[in-house]
């Protein structure tokens, strides 16, 4: 986007609006965000002082059902952000 500039001023562009690119780094960074969050109640749910208070089960119920979707949220967000240099290239 910052390579654009130049480019749409030599082109006598008024709107260097690129919809694709917009919606895309919107998903990149919201599927940031969110793995971001299930990261923050993941680690905190496993720190020594909360994990002592939390059963067994409280324990696993926090741990299990957040780690699947959290390791595909860190997966799939790069993939998302590679997906524009693929389609480029």
């Amino acid at each position: 986007m910052k390579g654009a500039l130049p480019r749409n001023v030599q082109k006598n562009q008024e709107d260097s609006w690129v919809s694709e690119d917009v919606w895309r780094m919107e998903i990149y960074i919201s599927l940031g965000i969110l793995s971001l969050g299930l990261l923050a109640v993941l680690a905190v749910s496993s720190l020594p002082s909360v994990s002592d208070r939390l059963s067994w089960r409280e324990f696993t119920c926090i741990q299990v059902p957040e780690g699947g979707p959290h390791t595909a949220l860190c997966r799939f967000s790069p993939c998302v952000f590679a997906s524009r240099l693929k389609a480029k290239a």
